[in-house]
């Protein structure tokens, strides 16, 4: 259950399937970070994490790099956040991710990030304070919820300076005429529109 410490120039690393836990039903002591991602010079640039879990850390990830992608990994027990981005992180990528138990302020913090994206998140009902925890210092941000999971990120949290759309979000309307420089007046047969946003 060590934590990994990715310091000077890790560029390009890949961790795959990594097994950290340090909880304290496995003789941890629940704090600290379970992989962190500085920044520094150079900064780290292209780390990827895919599969595997990280849980019972003050934060499972904390990621200050450029262009960090982590796909399909299992946090759970994070008492701060699962996933933190903070000092000038840019471009990082979380996709599928998965947030369980019910312990831990927020599956993601995000602060002074640029460009973050997160893709088919799933948080189970309650067992967070909430999904998201995105400040003003964020810029750039799209969250995207899949459809048929939306009872598990509730309560989605602070999303005031970011994006928040579903994977597909259907809509109808009712289309007018209008004219070059007033709307005139018409009889309408029907006025049917639909609107699909992927």
């Amino acid at each position: 259950f060590p934590s990994h410490d990715m310091e000077g120039s890790c560029s390009g690393t890949i961790i795959l399937n990594p097994q950290f836990d340090n909880g304290t039903a496995v003789l941890g002591d629940g704090t600290g970070v379970g992989i962190a991602i500085q920044s520094g010079i150079p900064k780290n640039i292209g780390v990827k994490i895919v599969g595997g879990y990280v849980q019972g850390f003050e934060n499972g990830i904390a990621d200050e790099g450029i262009g960090t992608g982590v796909d399909g990994t299992y946090f759970e027990e994070c008492s701060d956040a699962d996933i933190l981005t903070f000092n000038g992180a840019i471009l990082p990528k979380f996709e599928n991710c998965k947030h369980f138990a019910a312990v831990g302020t927020a599956a993601y913090k995000l602060r002074n990030t640029d460009g973050a994206k997160i893709v088919d998140p799933v948080t189970s009902s309650g067992g967070r304070t909430k999904m998201l925890d995105i400040d003003g210092t964020v810029t750039n941000t799209q969250v995207e919820l899949p459809n048929n999971a939306f009872s598990y990120n509730n309560p989605i949290g602070d999303i005031g300076v970011c994006n928040v759309i579903s994977a597909q979000t259907k809509g109808t309307f009712s289309p007018t005429i209008e004219g070059g420089t007033s709307a005139g007046t018409c009889a309408y047969n029907f006025q049917n529109g639909k609107w699909t946003r992927q």
